[in-house]
């Protein structure tokens, strides 16, 4: 099996903690797993070119291309973000931009119609809720069958802050849960 990560952060915070030890609970010890992090990544300009022309026609295509060819052989693709002002962070969003012409309505990928997506958040309170959610409709669009969401209130600002009493609860509560996604 391959699996492709894409993270939201560079830090290894509370986010990128439970998605790889939830990554760890399905991966076997021969699978591939792909890890993508977005720093430096240019912003979509709106050209329209990606969906008029081909995604080739984005002036941003050569640097995305990695990431493409990777998601094109997933077979598990996780998209992990923390929540950030209640929301997906930038790194990750800009990255989702340059996706729009992936989407079912413009032109949709039949690989994708036979992967798994998984979508993590977590947040110091709230938000994981609409973090999932996006994340998950994101992956609705490209056509990914069967989505699971794990959203979690860690109560702290970085997982070495997590109470020791919380992890028990948190750990039990990493299991996904798929749910269904809805264009709404």
């Amino acid at each position: 099996m391959k699996i492709v990560i894409l993270h939201g952060q560079r830090h290894n915070g509370s986010t990128r903690h439970i998605a790889e030890q939830v990554v760890g609970l399905v991966a076997g010890p021969a699978d591939e797993i792909e890890h993508f992090y977005f720093v430096e990544n240019k912003a979509c300009i709106g050209c329209f070119g990606c969906i008029l022309r081909g995604e080739e026609a984005c002036p941003h295509f050569e640097e995305n291309q990695p990431v493409l060819a990777a998601l094109h052989e997933a077979d598990l693709i996780v998209l992990e973000s923390p929540c950030y002002c209640m929301g997906i962070s930038g790194q990750l969003k800009i990255f989702l931009d340059h996706m729009a012409w992936r989407w079912m309505v413009h032109r949709p990928d039949k690989t994708m119609f036979h992967k798994v997506g998984l979508v993590v958040s977590t947040a110091a309170g709230a938000g994981t809720g609409k973090v999932t959610k996006d994340l998950a409709q994101q992956l609705f669009y490209w056509g990914v069958p069967k989505v699971y969401r794990i959203g979690l209130s860690v109560n702290a600002a970085s997982w070495e802050e997590v109470s020791p009493k919380n992890v028990p609860r948190l750990i039990a509560k990493r299991q996904p849960v798929q749910q269904n996604c809805t264009a709404s």
